[in-house]
């Protein structure tokens, strides 16, 4: 694999409401990023895409609902993981 095939655009800090919305603390200079990203990989698994389902934003937080991650108890396994966007996500 390359150097730099994948960014790391944000962490998934808490959990936001009981309906499985994540806090994403996002590291790019433009948070209005997050209005196009359709999808990303979570952690080391760059196998596996998770899915945007909306964003919305929260002063410098980016609240995120992701596909499939309908409960608090869900969200929460997915604290403290990193967000990543391959080089084509961006580029697409």
């Amino acid at each position: 694999m390359e150097k730099l095939t994948h960014f790391k655009v944000g962490q998934i800090v808490n959990t936001q409401g009981l309906k499985g919305e994540v806090r994403v603390y996002p590291f790019t200079d433009d948070i209005n990023r997050f209005d196009d990203l359709k999808e990303f990989y979570l952690g080391k698994d760059l196998n596996s895409t998770w899915e945007v389902e909306r964003v919305r934003y929260k002063g410098n937080m980016v609240i995120m609902k992701i596909k499939d991650i309908d409960t608090v108890e869900m969200a929460e396994k997915l604290k403290n993981k990193f967000m990543y966007v391959s080089r084509e996500m961006v580029e697409s």
